[in-house]
């Protein structure tokens, strides 16, 4: 008859080693919470970020959203400003077109007759 095989007693990990993961995790995070703030604060992740920051200038040809309108229920439609020129930009689930508006100061609401 073959001797029985020892079953472990005690626990595999202890209260102490998850406590000291957990708080090592937290360490970790916090400092990698530190040096992106940081980074960001240096103005490094400016190109990477899709947020450009309240406080920063908008770049010369940088498009600006003038107006937007829900046209159905997967359709959007956009006014949008870059460099001066504005544009409709129609988008669908299917597709998205742009437009040129023509050059003049007419109000919103005004252009057609």
């Amino acid at each position: 008859m073959a001797p029985s095989i020892p079953y472990r007693t005690e626990s595999a990990i202890t209260a102490g080693k998850a406590l000291s993961v957990f708080g090592a995790t937290i360490a970790l995070l916090a400092v990698t919470v530190g040096v992106l703030l940081w980074v960001r604060k240096r103005g490094w992740l400016q190109r990477w970020s899709m947020m450009a920051g309240g406080g920063s200038k908008p770049g010369r040809n940088a498009p600006r959203v003038l107006g937007q309108a829900r046209l159905g229920q997967s359709s959007h439609a956009y006014v949008v400003e870059v460099d001066g020129s504005r544009f409709v930009v129609v988008e669908s689930s299917r597709h998205v077109s742009l437009h040129a508006l023509p050059e003049g100061n007419a109000a919103p609401g005004e252009g057609h007759e």
